[in-house]
């Protein structure tokens, strides 16, 4: 097992040659048939990865201790908050990370399997442990109760490739001893660098044997480091500060480039004067380490020409189960992704696509073009049953739409449907992107009652709506009600109404794809509760 310990300004260290870097291209790009481009990346020279650290005390800084970001102690009493994304991927322990969740007893974790998960507060055991948090900082680790007084702040500063991502305990109470208040902030450099800073760190010796702990420790609870006097145990401390940087730093970088798989120098950027062909690039961060140069890092990306070439649609929603036909003109042939070799191309994808299209119809140049597919989920299925004379809704869906003989039902929208007339009965369930799904269809052949036309109602249309809905009844208003309601329950509008019909703006009061309810008074004609589909 590794253990690392600071004993005052010794630094102890560790050494490991793997390390690891960062560069970013743009992303493959669309630009006119035989004209150039300049090709930049952008690069974090990252300190490095190599899972061994070097310990070291450094100034403490009251600047993260603003009391501001965004509050996630919500619940956080003995529980790790929900994942956090962090801004910019991390190097911990020899491995990267975009992820993290804070315990609401004072360290962070790369466990995100522990976001939403109870946070241990008994502990008697030093570092390295594996029955304590594991992949964690721990600034500083000892039993909290935000749930009485204090927040747990996190925000970004900086801009790449410098920025920090802060953890800030801000004026959170210890439990038991509520009027003990601990300052805390861990900070994680874009530079793969680590430092936890102390305000105040109070001694509770009354629970847990007052116990907490300021170091950082690996996946396995093999390995960890921390400073002198640190390690589990009751401990006070007053405007400090510790470094943890990465062992083996990596202090310069070249980029050296290549095209279509082929080398072609050193350079700080890439320039074309004319490209005629899809091009791919690739650009490899030569990383120079205790003297050594290692690829510590690489990212590729495609240039796609294209002139006269267009395809139709261009980057279109659909939903799950649902086909697209694209088309391309502008040329005479074309060549398809999907290796179809048609101008005219039907595709079902089942998730997210980009689809790809390439011409060689323009003399020497490769016409390039590609669309995006969003593919939408379905809502539940609804399932129904007959009960005697009435249709029951069974499944846990709210807000159906009923049919008969593919006629919607207009004001009948419940858990359940009075049958009045034979028929072809079905529900239809939509959700906020307007995708629907819809339930068996149920025959009925044994009603003599009168048809389900007597009965009072109001349609709405179109719905789903991406703006005005309309409104019509076979019953006169006089002096009613419109009400709007959001999917929450909100009361969004109200207003007195008169007439057989009427219209409502969905997108003066909603911003967003939703289901929302129209609620129309009637009075003693009836209360009327309609469920629309508003796709923004």
């Amino acid at each position: 097992m590794k253990y690392s310990v600071l004993v005052f300004f010794l630094l102890v260290l560790f050494a490991k040659t793997h390390i690891h870097g960062q560069v970013w291209l743009p992303g493959d790009t669309l630009i006119p048939c035989g004209s150039g481009i300049v090709v930049n990346a952008v690069t974090s020279p990252l300190n490095a990865g190599s899972g061994d650290y070097v310990v070291s005390s450094v100034p403490y800084d009251s600047a993260y201790f603003t009391g501001t970001g965004t509050n996630i102690n919500s619940n956080m009493d003995d529980y790790c908050s929900d994942t956090l994304d962090l801004p910019f991927y991390f190097s911990f322990f020899d491995s990267l990370y975009s992820k993290a969740t804070v315990g609401g007893n004072g360290y962070l974790s790369f466990d995100i399997s522990q976001a939403g998960q109870y946070s241990p507060w008994s502990f008697t055991t030093g570092v390295p442990a594996n029955n304590l948090p594991l992949n964690s900082i721990f600034g500083v680790y000892h039993d909290l109760d935000p749930g009485v007084v204090g927040t747990v702040f996190i925000r970004t500063e900086g801009i790449s490739p410098n920025r920090k991502f802060i953890v800030e305990f801000h004026n959170v109470a210890q439990y038991s001893c509520n009027s003990l208040i601990t300052f805390t902030a861990i900070v994680l450099f874009e530079s793969n660098i680590i430092e936890v800073h102390v305000k105040e760190k109070p001694t509770c010796t009354t629970w847990n044997n007052g116990n907490a702990l300021l170091a950082i420790q690996n996946a396995s609870g093999d390995s960890a480091f921390v400073p002198a006097g640190r390690n589990t145990g009751p401990w006070s401390a007053t405007h400090e500060a510790w470094r943890f940087a990465p062992n083996a730093p990596c202090d310069s970088f070249k980029l050296q480039w290549y095209i279509n798989g082929t080398y072609v120098g050193i350079n700080d950027l890439l320039s074309f004067s004319q490209i005629d062909s899809v091009t791919n690039i690739r650009v490899e961060m030569i990383s120079f380490c205790n003297g050594q140069s290692v690829v510590s890092a690489s990212d590729e990306m495609l240039i796609m020409p294209h002139s006269t070439m267009s395809v139709s649609p261009t980057d279109t929603t659909i939903c799950q189960g649902e086909s697209v036909q694209l088309s391309v003109s502008g040329v005479a042939n074309a060549i398809w992704s999907t290796g179809d070799t048609t101008l005219s191309v039907l595709v079902e994808p089942v998730s997210d696509t980009t689809l790809f299209v390439q011409s060689y119809n323009s003399g020497s140049c490769t016409q390039y073009f590609q669309t995006s597919i969003l593919v939408n989920p379905l809502p539940d299925t609804p399932s129904i049953v007959l009960n005697d004379s009435l249709l029951l809704l069974v499944s846990d869906i709210q807000g159906v739409f009923w049919y008969l003989n593919d006629s919607s039902l207009g004001n009948a929208n419940g858990d359940t449907l009075e049958v009045l007339a034979n028929g072809l009965y079905y529900a239809i369930n939509y959700n906020e992107f307007g995708c629907s799904s819809s339930s068996d269809t149920i025959e009925i052949t044994t009603v003599s009652a009168p048809s389900v036309m007597q009965q009072k109602r109001f349609e709405a249309f179109p719905n789903p709506t991406s703006g005005i809905i309309s409104f019509s009844g076979d019953i006169p208003l006089s002096h009613a009600t419109i009400s709007l309601y959001s999917s929450t329950g909100s009361l969004l509008m109200s207003q007195e109404v008169n007439g057989h019909d009427l219209d409502l703006d969905l997108r003066c009061f909603l911003k967003e794809s939703t289901i929302c309810y129209v609620v129309i008074d009637a009075g003693t004609s009836g209360i009327f509760h309609i469920p629309v589909v508003y796709i923004r």
